[in-house]
């Protein structure tokens, strides 16, 4: 199979960080005090329309890390959400209103999650929404400002990593 198969333009293959800035560039790993809450995000340009497929979380922690905790942290107080928002207006909760509090909270909004152990040292929870799944992708209008925003209302200093990504395409006018 050629390039020309894989992607056809204007369509092109999007893989981002979800930052501070929302465009890939800026903070992208949550790992600082969050207790006034920050957002990262992705948000497509003026001109751009992002589809996407997939939202990744990747923790690691020195562990013991547990069900009932967030990475090896306690549980969170506040919580992670998880819209779609434009501008001030939240088009859709992916989490319905249920924060992401503790690594359990995964199992039940993902399905897609688990642990990985090295034996020692650090381990990694990783979760995937594969919005394919449940029928359509959630789509990004940069015309209308629109966004995927992961907001961090905790403190997360004491994790080794935490990252958001998104898998999807993207379009121009």
């Amino acid at each position: 199979m050629t390039d020309q198969h894989l992607v056809a333009s204007p369509r092109q293959l999007l893989f981002q960080h979800c930052t501070t800035n929302g465009d890939g560039t800026g903070t992208r790993d949550a790992i600082g005090d969050y207790s006034t809450a920050t957002d990262f995000y992705v948000a497509p340009p003026a001109g751009t329309h992002y589809h996407i497929q997939r939202l990744i979380c990747h923790i690691e922690d020195t562990g013991p890390i547990a069900v009932d905790k967030f990475g090896a942290l306690t549980a969170l107080t506040n919580g992670i959400l998880v819209r779609v928002m434009r501008g001030a207006e939240v088009l859709a909760d992916v989490l319905n209103n249920d924060p992401i509090t503790h690594n359990g909270s995964f199992g039940h909004t993902t399905y897609d999650w688990g642990l990985t152990s090295f034996g020692s040292g650090v381990e990694v929870v990783s979760a995937k929404w594969d919005f394919l799944t449940t029928g359509s992708r959630v789509a990004l209008n940069g015309n209308l400002g629109d966004k995927l925003v992961i907001t961090m209302q905790d403190n997360l200093t004491g994790l080794v990593g935490h990252q958001w990504m998104v898998h999807g395409t993207q379009y121009t006018d």
